[in-house]
């Protein structure tokens, strides 16, 4: 009796311990602490401001349900993946009363965190740099929220991996998001 009990609690726990790696393989989010880093060898790319957003480049795609109120928009002109990993882009966030918010964002795939680099002055048509940008984690409501919808349903597949930039373009012009995709 003793050795089934040890034989069943041993065949328990590499099960366990397989089942753990191969979790970690199909959902590689680190949604741990985050130090400021990625890993040892991962280094961002330098920062490069983009021309300021013309009408004629802009691409509309949804925001936060609860944020009707505004238009969702990203220059397609400026979305760049990195070598870095980094999909680096310029939203528009306009509000029916005509007033915009212009940010140069980025967002990784890999740790669901995004970063703003820049904000726009529309008053100008130029950017303002932040002096101290920081990853923050992707936010699914407030008016932040379509940060979350990029990384889902645009920039990233499922595995955390990014599109080709061409993928991203096709995906915010035709609306092909992750949930109707060959992922799902």
């Amino acid at each position: 009796m003793y050795k089934y009990i040890v034989l069943i609690f041993s065949l328990t726990i590499s099960t366990l311990a397989f089942s753990t790696d191969v979790f970690e393989q199909l959902f590689p989010y680190d949604y741990g602490e985050f130090d400021g880093e990625f890993d040892d060898k991962w280094q961002e790319d330098k920062l490069s401001l983009p021309n300021f957003p013309e009408s004629g480049n802009l691409i509309e795609f949804s925001g936060p349900a609860n944020y009707s109120q505004y238009q969702y928009s990203l220059d397609g002109e400026t979305l760049k993946v990195g070598k870095d990993g980094i999909v680096r882009y310029v939203a528009v966030i306009s509000s029916s009363a005509g007033s915009k918010n212009i940010y140069y964002q980025g967002i990784s795939c890999k740790k669901k965190m995004m970063k703003k680099y820049a904000y726009g002055d529309s008053s100008h048509s130029k950017f303002i740099v932040n002096q101290n940008p920081q990853w923050e984690m992707l936010r699914r409501t407030g008016a932040m929220g379509y940060t979350d919808n990029l990384f889902s349903f645009y920039f990233c597949n499922r595995m955390g991996a990014v599109l080709s930039q061409d993928e991203i373009i096709n995906r915010l012009k035709y609306g092909q998001g992750e949930y109707d995709s060959e992922y799902y």
